[in-house]
């Protein structure tokens, strides 16, 4: 890739500052093309018209995420009761 490419790819303060495509954000988070639009539609994922074309802030996306975490079930173990369950015995 030359150097003008990778301007174009990455801003020059180091950042990726770049909107996503339905593309990147499928690619990101294992949906279908389709599955992104769909979300997006019913206003599920956070999303941007420029130009008419549909992008996505990554913080957004990462922060969507975040808030549709779901704790795994029994999430609340502390790490030595987790380590004695898997068998691997306790801190000492």
């Amino acid at each position: 890739m030359s150097e003008v490419s990778k301007a174009l790819v990455r801003p020059p303060n180091g950042h990726d500052d770049r909107l996503w495509r339905p593309e990147d954000v499928a690619r990101f988070l294992g949906l279908t093309r389709k599955g992104v639009y769909g979300l997006a539609e019913r206003r599920i994922l956070p999303s941007i018209k420029v130009g008419g074309r549909l992008r996505f802030d990554p913080a957004d996306v990462r922060a969507w995420v975040s808030a549709h975490r779901r704790e795994a079930v029994g999430a609340k173990l502390d790490l030595d009761q987790a380590r004695v369950s898997l068998g691997r015995g306790g801190s000492s």
